[in-house]
């Protein structure tokens, strides 16, 4: 996953931009209003894996990846190619808005304790309430966190998301369209634990 897949994948931020078309999606009871903030909520969530990605960690490490590091990459890498082919395909829109629901539900309370985290680093900031409060924040990072990723997103994303797309997604996405977006599933929600 070097130089070359993200070429292709700006190539086809590119393409997508660029195309009108795309902004419509396949064939739906949905109003239009609606079709196209799904199309804006993906094009959001794409730019933010990539801000995420670039600014969150490769610029602060000079473009170096420790393992970790790596793991992270990929998962925003997975979940841009995700993004990205439902918008293309102009179906599964539901399903990449589901999984995007579940992976950064969290995230408020995570920057948050980061925030604290360095807080705690200041003179100023370091007090029995700072502490009583990063505390706090940490339980409830916690426990959101493995009732929404661990518990939650499991079950929700490998049960619903790909039983959907298998049984109903057929009418408008080809087979192995929809084992690949599985598979992408499945690695992100696999890929997570070790944060939990």
């Amino acid at each position: 996953m070097g130089p070359g897949f993200a070429a292709f994948q700006c190539s086809l931020l590119l393409r997508i931009s660029s195309d009108n078309t795309s902004v419509h999606l396949k064939p739906t009871v949905a109003p239009a209003w609606w079709q196209e903030s799904v199309h804006l909520l993906l094009q959001f969530c794409t730019g933010y894996m990539f801000f995420d990605g670039i600014f969150s960690l490769l610029l602060p490490n000079n473009f170096v990846l420790k393992d970790d590091d790596l793991l992270f990459m990929i998962h925003h890498i997975i979940t841009v190619t995700y993004m990205t082919s439902t918008r293309i395909i102009g179906a599964g829109h539901q399903s990449a808005m589901i999984c995007m629901f579940h992976g950064e539900f969290t995230n408020p309370i995570h920057n948050m304790f980061y925030f604290l985290e360095e807080s705690m680093k200041l003179a100023c900031c370091s007090g029995v309430v700072a502490q009583t409060v990063q505390y706090i924040n940490t339980f409830i990072f916690a426990s959101t966190y493995v009732v929404i990723r661990a518990i939650g997103a499991p079950s929700m994303l490998m049960g619903y998301t790909c039983y959907d797309l298998l049984a109903n997604g057929r009418k408008h996405i080809p087979l192995p369209v929809i084992l690949f977006w599985c598979a992408l599933i499945w690695a992100i929600a696999i890929g997570s634990m070790p944060w939990v």
